[in-house]
């Protein structure tokens, strides 16, 4: 096992030792009750997200009582006990741990992947797209059925999509993170061209998708690149998930 792959490993095996279906949906409480692990809700400082604690053969999970969402708690309680099962240590752990986007911890990057793992399958995630194009409603359909946030479902995606794609989240003007396919070796654009597809959504026009001029997009000019741009813009927020795929053209 190599340590790159620790939190994955760790994760498909929990999931096979307690007898659950890739495809399906897990229940952390009964994880938690198999594993013996104590799951109490508490106050743990502001920007404290949950915390976990390992003495001998007793292990606690400590989750914030007021989660930002039910989804974004999934997270995390998978978080807390990826670092129980790999690190066998206390941890406290942060609002920015639970980017796998930012954190240059490995440990919390462990446990971030082991999460993503257990939530989010890859097999599942494997056999989805070999029948379904990746799309905003796709990510939408992955992240309900398997109780993740848009994020997560959007990321683990991305990661297993066969095809040169990225998703970036952005506010219209700058690019806030993005996450590539293992197929895509593009520098996008730190700064978001007023001529992309996300800047002509409103409140009243959410979503939109078409072809666009690649060089919008990326860094460096290349012909014959076509771009398929599809944005979702999050009102409440002021913020775009957008798809980009880049396909040659012959």
């Amino acid at each position: 096992m190599s340590k790159s792959d620790i939190g994955f490993l760790t994760a498909y095996k929990l999931r096979q030792d307690l007898g659950i279906n890739p495809n399906e949906y897990i229940d952390l409480n009964y994880v938690a009750e198999q594993l013996m692990i104590r799951v109490i809700r508490m106050y743990l400082g502001d920007g404290v997200e949950g915390a976990c604690k390992s003495k001998g053969i007793k292990r606690l999970i400590a989750l914030t009582p007021t989660p930002s969402s039910p989804q974004k708690e999934r997270f995390t309680y998978s978080h807390e006990i990826g670092h129980l099962l790999i690190h066998h240590s206390s941890y406290v752990c942060l609002q920015d741990f639970f980017n796998t986007y930012k954190t240059q911890n490995d440990e919390e990057q462990e446990a971030n992947d082991f999460a993503a793992e257990l939530l989010l399958p890859r097999r599942a995630l494997l056999d989805i797209l070999t029948k379904r194009d990746l799309t905003f409603k796709l990510i939408e359909q992955v992240s309900k059925k398997f109780g993740t946030s848009l994020s997560v479902a959007a990321i683990q995606l991305i990661r297993f999509f066969n095809d040169n794609a990225v998703i970036i989240w952005h506010d219209g003007q700058h690019l806030l993170w993005k996450v590539r396919s293992d197929h895509c070796t593009l520098d996008i654009s730190e700064a978001i061209s007023p001529m992309v597809l996300a800047n002509k959504t409103s409140d009243n026009r959410r979503d939109i998708k078409g072809n666009i001029d690649s060089q919008f997009w990326i860094e460096n000019e290349i012909d014959n690149l076509i771009c398929e741009e599809e944005t979702h813009y999050f009102k409440n927020l002021k913020k775009y998930l957008t798809i980009l795929k880049f396909y040659e053209e012959y």
